[in-house]
């Protein structure tokens, strides 16, 4: 009686992995668009054949020995009823249902083997579908779920996040000069920046060529900021060497602080124009979109950047709380700021040029 329920219990165990793989395999498959399968889609699809056939086997395995340990019971039973040879044939039975239940074992040690192997290439498989080879981080299919799900969330629940864009400047110069293999390297060491100036829950990620995103779900605009500030110790201290030549490799940046009416389009949007408010101003610098215009990022937190992400769209509310002569002084202020990045950029353009 209790070899069967020893097997009944390893055949449920059995089943029930093979169910949870299942479950976990489909819910994968589910999540990938229509049309033609992609290589992870596909490689799951085989994980999810080969743990079929292996449970199916297990399943034989245990049906065989249920039927051997009937055949053994049914001697016994005929023995007991005869009365002839009861001790041999009793002992005959015992070493043959010690002999059936070692086999199983062995099977069954096999079998468990194999489905672990199993279930690391599918943690495998699974990792590598959302993380970006070069770099370690998430890629772009990862990120895009990623931003989704905080931006429904901001709008069911109002969970607040913040989203920055960041492209490494001239790119292009870097490979030209020094190879593909010293962009590569290049790409590998700022993705390690990136990582090291985040802390979970925050997730950064690689979303193009030279492009990278951080989304930096609950926090807000003081939290995205010391991320920034941090990215820019992390550059400067970082050895960009190649032989002889040493490149000064700098990043534009771009920040956006989710909206309770924002889509994961719209605030990629909003932080892509800061991105480029960036660039336009000369690069190596960062910009934040307000929900109106695009306002730079100093270092250490020398700006407003608090005050006017949290005013309302049309910001009344904060300019009706500050004294007339502040708000003209800050008005006056941001102008002649925007009329230096427009002559910087006027310059630059002006140079590329010559």
């Amino acid at each position: 009686m209790g070899s069967i329920l020893t097997v009944i219990l390893v055949g449920l165990a059995f089943g029930a992995v093979q169910l949870a793989a299942g479950l976990m395999i489909g819910h994968s498959l589910a999540r990938r668009r229509r049309g033609v399968p992609s290589p992870e889609v596909e490689q799951l699809r085989q994980f999810a054949r080969q743990l079929h056939r292996l449970t199916a086997s297990v399943a034989e395995d245990v049906e065989g020995h249920q039927l051997e340990i009937g055949e053994a019971s049914d001697e016994l039973d005929a023995v007991q009823r005869d009365g002839n040879g009861l001790a041999q044939t009793v002992i005959t039975t015992v070493h043959r249902v010690i002999h059936i239940n070692r086999r199983l074992q062995q099977r069954l040690c096999v079998a468990e083997g194999k489905l672990q192997q199993q279930t690391r290439q599918i943690e495998s498989s699974l990792l590598a579908a959302h993380t970006d080879a070069l770099t370690g981080l998430l890629n772009r299919r990862a990120f895009d779920a990623d931003l989704e799900r905080l931006a429904a969330q901001r709008r069911r629940k109002g969970a607040p996040f913040c989203l920055l864009v960041l492209d490494i400047d001239f790119f292009k110069q870097i490979n030209d000069r020094c190879g593909h293999a010293a962009g590569d390297a290049v790409l590998k060491t700022l993705g390690r920046i990136l990582d090291e100036a985040i802390e979970l829950p925050s997730k950064a990620a690689r979303v193009g060529g030279e492009e990278f995103a951080i989304l930096l779900p609950g926090a807000g605009p003081r939290d995205a900021r010391r991320v920034i500030d941090r990215i820019r110790a992390g550059l400067a201290a970082a050895s960009f060497c190649f032989g002889p030549t040493r490149l000064p490799v700098t990043m534009s940046m771009g920040l956006a602080i989710a909206m309770d009416e924002d889509t994961a389009a719209s605030v990629f949007h909003r932080a892509d124009e800061a991105l480029y408010a960036s660039k336009h101003a000369g690069r190596n610098c960062a910009h934040y979109h307000n929900g109106r215009s695009c306002e730079p990022v100093l270092p250490g937190g020398a700006d407003d950047l608090d005050l006017i992400a949290a005013e309302p769209s049309d910001g009344s509310a904060a300019r009706a709380a500050l004294p007339e002569e502040l708000v003209t002084l800050c008005e006056e202020l941001r102008n002649r700021l925007a009329e230096v990045s427009h002559n910087q950029s006027t310059l630059v353009r002006t140079a590329a040029e010559d």
